[in-house]
């Protein structure tokens, strides 16, 4: 009866064995933390996905079952939206509204800055996102764009620096909500960037993309005015309002920090828009951080939701 029992055992455990090597892994992980998800993916091939750092899960779980109401006035080519968890609803209402006007983009193109500057002038990456799903680069529209862009521009490919990039990553997971079928293509730019680099890069995107023959909404994630009182803050913004209605290119590259995170982003939006003849461009929203946080707050930042229509 022993031996029975040993010869039992020995049967299910080359059972198990052979069992344990015919699984396959699974080629999908999600990681989450309390205060923000970190989305982390390897595909069968090892490829690495960027997360979305610097998302705030409960924000942005909040800000999609309450977002900010807007309504557009025509078919959105463009929108300039901001990059900060403070204002997450007006990010969610934007991407709603577009959503809701019931245009299928192909693609996002975002340009947003790049606030650490220690890297390349221009920064892209080849990699998708991962949010609650994958969002697919459009490496075509990528690649021609980079390999368009002049040498002395100094662009250059980081999977690290766009990943730890706030700008773009927040922004993700509402076009994976919002605009589940499309890709992403995302530029971040330095200030040291001309307001010459600014109009040829404006350019070389608007060629790329009406080549493409693609249906891109274009954004431009920035956020204004930093580091003022509330008060100076609106002030402030009444000078940035007046310099993008007047398309003033040579004030807004002008425009310090107290005024604009990324004038060249602003400056990349207006022009390329003007080169695709969007000439109506509706403020629909200006604010600060003190409407989110309270009137308390020392120190704002403030944020327009801006948008371009054929």
């Amino acid at each position: 009866m022993r031996f029975m029992r040993l010869i039992i055992s020995l049967i299910i455990c080359v059972m198990l064995l052979s069992s344990c090597k015919s699984v396959k892994l699974i080629p999908e992980r999600e990681e989450r933390t309390e205060g923000s998800f970190v989305l982390s993916v390897s595909d069968e091939s090892n490829k690495q996905r960027l997360a979305c750092k610097h998302t705030d899960f409960s924000g942005f779980y909040n800000s999609v079952q309450n977002p900010k109401d807007f309504t557009l006035n025509g078919d959105v080519i463009g929108g300039i939206v901001p990059h900060h968890m403070a204002a997450a609803t007006l990010v969610s209402g934007f991407f709603k509204a577009v959503a809701e006007s019931n245009i299928e983009y192909d693609t996002v193109v975002i340009v947003a800055p790049n606030h650490e500057g220690e890297t390349g002038n221009i920064v892209v990456s080849f990699l998708d996102w991962q949010a609650w799903d994958t969002v697919y680069c459009d490496r075509n529209i990528v690649e021609n764009v980079y390999n368009k862009i002049p040498d002395e521009y100094t662009a250059i490919e980081s999977d690290d620096r766009m990943e730890q990039e706030h700008s773009v990553s927040v922004l993700i997971p509402y076009i994976n909500h919002y605009l589940p079928e499309a890709k992403v293509a995302a530029f971040l730019l330095n200030r040291r960037l001309t307001l010459e680099n600014i109009y040829n890069f404006a350019r070389i995107l608007s060629d790329e993309i009406n080549t493409s023959g693609k249906k891109v909404l274009f954004i431009s994630s920035i956020d204004f005015s930093h580091f003022l009182p509330v008060s100076a803050a609106i002030e402030n913004d009444r000078i940035t309002e007046a310099a993008i209605l007047d398309r003033d290119y040579g004030k807004i590259h002008s425009l310090s920090n107290e005024y604009v995170d990324s004038p060249q982003s602003l400056n990349t939006f207006l022009m390329y828009m003007e080169n695709n003849g969007a000439d109506n461009i509706e403020i629909l929203y200006n604010t600060n951080a003190s409407e989110f946080i309270g009137d308390a707050i020392n120190q704002t930042t403030s944020y327009f939701i801006i948008t371009a229509y054929n």
